[in-house]
């Protein structure tokens, strides 16, 4: 006896395929829409940033606004960071991770009593991870520059000198040096920075959406 293969209709299961197919489709969009939330969220980059009676602030529109105020000098900036970051890769100069945590920790001494680090940041708009990172462009300048910052004692011997009224009285020979040393090679470093840029933006090639008025030696 022959048994007969029984067989349900696939229409029958359509509906249910379709209810599945529709569902996983509302769980892909609601994953995106959190991961732009948190994306959003965690970059400060929210399109909207404010709503006065109902009439929402794009971000865009403060965008323009910040550009056409200041924008040509933050991109010229970055312009500039983005030499300087690209020669100290190519001189292979990366401070350590001690150098920075010694830099951070001359900082936290020099703030006033009662005062934090965190807090400092907090109320510039700055975090520490973004402190660190200047730190270390600024060390990496320092080191690219270091022949060319070295103070002769006589140089020190003599800004003293000339300077005399503006040291403290209780100062020692050796502090006074000190501080004669650090204000000389600031200078020096100053001065040798402005020509290495010079430097390195006529080897460069870089294309501007906008005209350059003054040079920028902000790191």
């Amino acid at each position: 006896m022959t048994k007969k293969k029984i067989s349900e209709p696939v229409e029958d299961f359509q509906p249910v395929l379709e209810e599945k197919k529709v569902d996983r489709k509302w769980w892909v969009v609601g994953g995106l829409v959190a991961a732009i939330v948190y994306f959003w969220y965690r970059t400060g980059a929210w399109p909207v940033v404010a709503v006065v009676n109902g009439r929402p602030i794009t971000r865009f529109e403060v965008d323009q606004m910040l550009y056409k105020q200041q924008g040509q000098v933050v991109a010229e900036s970055l312009v500039t960071k983005a030499l300087v970051t690209g020669e100290l890769a190519r001189l292979k100069i990366k401070p350590s991770e001690k150098e920075i945590d010694d830099k951070v920790e001359e900082i936290k001494k020099s703030l006033g009593e009662g005062q934090d680090l965190n807090q400092v940041l907090t109320s510039r708009g700055m975090t520490m991870n973004e402190l660190r990172g200047q730190i270390s462009l600024q060390l990496g300048v320092e080191k690219a520059l270091g022949d060319k910052s070295a103070v002769a004692s006589d140089e020190a011997e003599k800004y003293i000198k000339d300077n005399e009224a503006y040291f403290s009285k209780d100062l020692t020979t050796e502090a006074k040096l000190e501080q004669a040393n650090r204000v000389l090679r600031d200078q020096k470093i100053q001065a040798a920075l402005v020509e290495w840029l010079e430097g390195l933006k006529k080897k460069a090639k870089v294309w501007r959406a906008y005209t350059v008025s003054e040079p920028s030696l902000d790191l």
